[in-house]
């Protein structure tokens, strides 16, 4: 809490340094200095513990168990976007995170000219406090590329690279230092302002050094098509067909997998929307076992949308989900879900954007005896703020809440996140 106080009195002195004429530099130049405040909980009751001497109703008080995690953080940002000839863009951003458990910088330099696109992204968390965190320190790299020159008119040949390094200060068998490389080429054809049609191909790399188990290779074939024949109807389809071959034994993990998302966007009038996506993922495993094993999963969803005014939407979401395993043998994974969401997005100027959101439904599973899986009703809150207080202090926060509610009380769970951030810019 004293790193908390003293982050808010840091930026409050900044703030009312500046005068306003100094809120802007005038060369593309914005800084941010800001408090962030996490908080991750989970409830939920433990499977096994020790019931020796133990009554029955002091061992379900025990069991139930809520973890908290609670970071108090200071923020710094630092953006850079010069004006530059047409068609040439240059930005360089770098975020800085700082408490009394760990250190985050996240620097990000993009740079635009004409047909060729550069970024480059390099993350550092240091370990601070390792008796506050389970977590080791890492640094990480992604260089990305993308060259994309015209052929003829409207059609154009895309080639899109990219090179990740991640290196951890200690590796386990969940961290572990690797390379990943993805290269992509393809075509795209424009046949309008929205039109177009794109055929692919991607090759993906993983490398791991201290375990060549662990290499991966994926092979795909992409292609999307977006497509609106009136004013009132717009149709986008993407498809991916891969092949994954691992270098485990036995052929573990290696797959094929479909992956095919449609979706169907109507404007019957001025302020109405209706959305029809479908999701759907195929998966065959060379060798199936009880992590690995053939499945089928779709998930179907209508949204109504209506804008009562230009700063205002409402909508109404209810889906289907279905995951089938194709063997009989690993039926009692299946389940079914119906759910329904309904939400508001306000976004009446600069100084608010709001988003709220509720889900309800309800999940049943395939299997009667299943002791990992039982049916429970969902139940998910999520709200998304951004606040102007005053002419540059904003407000924003991240409210998750999730929970699952079974028919037994032990295997209830809830999961909540909020994220309270205070920036003052200038």
């Amino acid at each position: 809490m004293r790193l908390l106080y003293f982050c808010l009195a840091l930026a409050l002195g900044v703030s009312s340094a500046l005068s306003a004429d100094e809120t802007s530099t005038g060369n593309g130049i914005d800084w941010t200095v800001g408090i962030l405040y996490d908080q991750l909980s989970q409830d939920y009751y433990l499977s096994q513990i020790d019931t020796l001497a133990i009554d029955e109703d002091s061992l379900l008080t025990l069991r139930k168990i809520s973890d908290e995690t609670e970071v108090p953080r200071i923020k710094f940002r630092f953006n850079w976007a010069p004006s530059i000839a047409d068609k040439r863009y240059f930005n360089l951003n770098n975020v800085t995170f700082m408490s009394d458990e760990d250190l985050r910088n996240n620097l990000v330099l993009e740079l635009d000219y004409g047909s060729l696109d550069i970024s480059n992204e390099t993350q550092i968390r240091a370990i601070i406090d390792q008796e506050k965190t389970s977590n080791t320190g890492y640094v990480s790299n992604l260089l990305t590329a993308r060259l994309k020159p015209s052929i003829s008119r409207g059609l154009f040949f895309v080639s899109r690279n990219s090179f990740e390094v991640v290196r951890f200060d200690g590796t386990d068998d969940f961290n572990y230092d690797y390379d990943y490389i993805k290269n992509y080429i393809g075509l795209e054809k424009e046949f309008g302002l929205l039109d177009y049609a794109a055929f692919g191909y991607r090759l993906d790399n993983r490398i791991v050094g201290d375990s060549s188990r662990l290499d991966l290779t994926r092979h795909r074939l992409v292609a999307e098509l977006s497509w609106s024949p009136s004013l009132l109807i717009a149709i986008d389809v993407q498809n991916e067909f891969s092949r994954i071959l691992s270098a485990k034994e036995n052929d573990l993990d290696d797959s094929w997998e479909e992956y095919l998302e449609s979706t169907i966007s109507l404007y019957p009038g001025a302020d109405w929307t209706l959305r029809i996506r479908d999701k759907f993922e195929y998966t065959v495993f060379d060798t199936q076992d009880v992590v690995n094993f053939d499945y089928i999963y779709n998930t179907a969803e209508l949204q109504i949308s209506k804008q009562p005014s230009s700063s205002t939407e409402v909508f109404l979401r209810p889906s289907i989900v279905t995951y089938w395993s194709v063997s009989e043998e690993y039926e009692s994974y299946d389940y079914n879900q119906v759910a329904l969401e309904y939400g508001v997005d306000l976004y009446p100027g600069d100084w608010l954007w709001l988003s709220a959101s509720h889900k309800i439904g309800q999940r049943d599973y395939g299997g009667e005896t299943d002791v990992y899986y039982t049916d429970y009703t969902l139940n998910r809150l999520n709200l998304y703020a951004d606040v102007g207080i005053l002419q540059n202090l904003r407000l924003n926060t991240i409210v998750s809440i999730d929970w699952e509610n079974h028919e037994t009380d032990e295997d209830d769970n809830v999961l909540t996140m909020m994220t309270v951030g205070l920036d003052f810019m200038f």
